[in-house]
């Protein structure tokens, strides 16, 4: 039996779902300088203070996806089209930053033995939201979707 057969199968396989994937899910790594004028001012105006860690061009979806690095170990995802449009931003938050409505939902939804695992501030063209993610005690997590008013919008348990 040939000792290299199985890693070889194993790259096969993975270039296989690499090239039927469509091109639209290619992400190709670019500079900063690579971007187009409009996405670099975007950039630049929506950091935060924060270092850009990578920018991933969609080239079938024309769209750049910049992952920033924040103060206290927090991150910051931006969605922006070619012409400089934000189209979607996803920040990691704290519980003491959030509106008061939704702190007030998350405590009441943490239950004894509960914690916070996980709170994203979500924002599009058309609404913010937070996704929380609660680890409650056992095997499953609480996660939620919490309108900026406090309202839970959307409810899940997961594994």
């Amino acid at each position: 039996m040939n000792p290299t057969r199985p890693s070889s199968l194993r790259l096969f396989a993975a270039l296989s779902v690499l090239a039927a994937a469509p091109l639209s899910a290619r992400a190709v790594e670019v500079s900063l300088a690579q971007c187009p004028q409009a996405v670099r001012e975007t950039i630049a105006a929506n950091r935060k203070g924060g270092r850009i860690d990578s920018i991933d061009h969609l080239p079938g979806r024309g769209r750049y996806l910049v992952e920033i690095d924040l103060s206290g170990r927090r991150e910051l995802d931006l969605e922006i089209a070619p012409d400089g449009r934000l189209l979607r931003s996803v920040e990691d938050m704290r519980l003491a930053r959030v509106p008061a409505a939704v702190r007030k939902t998350v405590r009441k939804r943490t239950p004894a033995g509960g914690r916070l695992d996980d709170l994203e501030k979500v924002t599009t063209s058309k609404r913010v939201v937070y996704r929380v993610e609660i680890d409650l005690p056992g095997p499953r997590d609480l996660h939620l979707l919490v309108s900026t008013n406090g309202l839970v919008l959307k409810r899940s348990l997961r594994d």
